[in-house]
């Protein structure tokens, strides 16, 4: 039962957090934040447990936890509900009999705890017991403003199980002072040596304990929250400022970083190594800023000085193709690429008419049809206005006969026809040649 009710508190408290995070309201994050830093050894769920029932807890235990720490619980206080595993022994069955039993996770049930928050006194006398504690002013007189306990044996120092606060300076009698006899309490101003005062105040009040050991989850709280928020205030006003001092972009490029454009454009296709930084050298990583794979087939340029690495980026590319085990056609003139990439066991071939690695090739082998000769030659001889059509027309028509090859005219046929009549394209064919 303790478990399903611990459950359906968690469950309702993670329900508001979400909805109140959907509204933009923020506070139920921050005090979330806050209680995991008070609470940084507890699960989330129990986290969550403590800061719906008992929102200004600073440390949660057990009764018999808080007597071993020297205090104790007041009667009549009620406990917050939080899940503890519980363990107990069971017999091994299996071929292993050397360990009689083990202990096996069996559950999580929901045990009351009670949670540790400063008293009112506590909080009252805490710049009392800082400024005491200075070893200089030990031995200095002042007077100070006490809570005294008047009973028919004597006055004393009131302490936490002798009042109850009913707001920020005013205090009864809690019901075991009453009952031991006690007539009231009442604030008194008294002269006390520093050193004595702060004994006083030190085991009653503070249990021997510092205020700087009550104030470490506190601080621990402040240092988690500050760095969490520095986490996301610097990014934000990193972007804000550049955004000041370059103004803000209405259309056009934008310089991103390579994670950015990667996020931006869900790339996962062929990527380009950028330069690494001393993390990526050191855990052997490297960014990339990679192009979508439905559109690598798209033209890409690539702009840049004399030795900024347009190659190396080429280069980059030809080595993703080679590791997809895809085609490409290089246009490598300056023969940058072939020593590496160039391989005839795969069947690579060359297009280039100085190569001797190049297989045989003519124009003509492309000519299908008659028209298309006239065609090809039109494309490689075309018309200039700035030239002497009689040039131009006889490169044309002398293209047809030497690439067709298909009962035409061969090329000493062609050669004896120019000399049987010069006033035809004889310069026409020295020039073709």
């Amino acid at each position: 039962m303790k478990f399903e009710q611990a459950k359906q508190i968690a469950s309702k408290a993670i329900e508001e957090l979400s909805q109140a995070l959907e509204r933009g309201h923020g506070e139920g994050m921050r005090d979330y934040l806050k209680a995991m830093a008070r609470f940084h050894r507890y699960s989330a769920y129990n986290v969550m447990l403590v800061l719906s029932q008992r929102p200004n807890a600073t440390r949660v235990a057990g009764y018999q936890t808080w007597k071993q720490f020297g205090r104790y619980v007041k009667k009549g206080a009620k406990g917050i509900l939080v899940l503890a595993p519980v363990l107990r022994k069971k017999a091994v069955e299996e071929a292993s009999k050397e360990e009689d039993s083990a202990k096996v996770l069996v559950g999580l049930i929901g045990d009351f705890c009670r949670a540790f928050t400063w008293t009112p006194l506590q909080r009252y006398y805490a710049r009392i017991y800082t400024t005491t504690e200075d070893y200089r002013t030990a031995r200095h007189v002042h007077s100070y403003k006490v809570l005294i306990l008047i009973t028919p044996t004597g006055n004393r120092l009131a302490t936490d199980t002798d009042v109850v606060a009913r707001g920020d300076s005013s205090f009864v009698l809690s019901d075991q002072a009453i009952k031991s006899g006690a007539q009231g309490v009442e604030w008194q101003s008294k002269p006390f040596e520093n050193w004595k005062l702060h004994a006083l105040l030190r085991h009653p009040i503070y249990r021997d304990e510092s205020l700087l050991a009550l104030s470490k989850p506190a601080w621990f709280g402040a240092f988690v929250i500050l760095f969490g928020g520095l986490l996301f205030a610097v990014p934000k006003d990193l972007a804000r400022a550049r955004q000041l001092r370059q103004g803000r972009r209405l259309k056009g490029p934008k310089l991103v970083t390579a994670v950015q454009f990667n996020r931006r454009n869900k790339s996962n296709g062929i990527g380009f190594i950028q330069e690494r930084s001393f993390l990526n050298r050191v855990v052997r990583s490297a960014r990339l800023v990679r192009i979508p794979r439905r559109i690598e087939s798209s033209h890409i340029l690539i702009m840049g000085d004399t030795g900024t690495g347009k190659s190396a980026l080429i280069r980059q590319l030809l080595i993703e193709v080679e590791r997809r085990g895809e085609s490409a056609i290089v246009y490598d003139p300056a023969l940058e690429y072939m020593p590496q990439f160039f391989d005839p066991s795969r069947g690579d071939i060359v297009l280039n008419p100085l190569d001797q690695r190049m297989p045989y090739w003519t124009p003509g082998a492309e000519l299908r049809h008659d028209a298309e000769a006239l065609t090809l030659a039109a494309s490689l001889f075309p018309d200039r206005h700035n030239e002497n059509p009689f040039f131009v027309e006889g490169r044309q028509a002398h293209f047809p006969d030497i690439a067709g090859g298909h009962g035409r005219l061969s090329l000493a046929q062609i050669a004896y026809v120019e000399r049987k009549h010069p006033h035809g394209s004889g310069e026409c064919l020295t020039l073709l040649f």
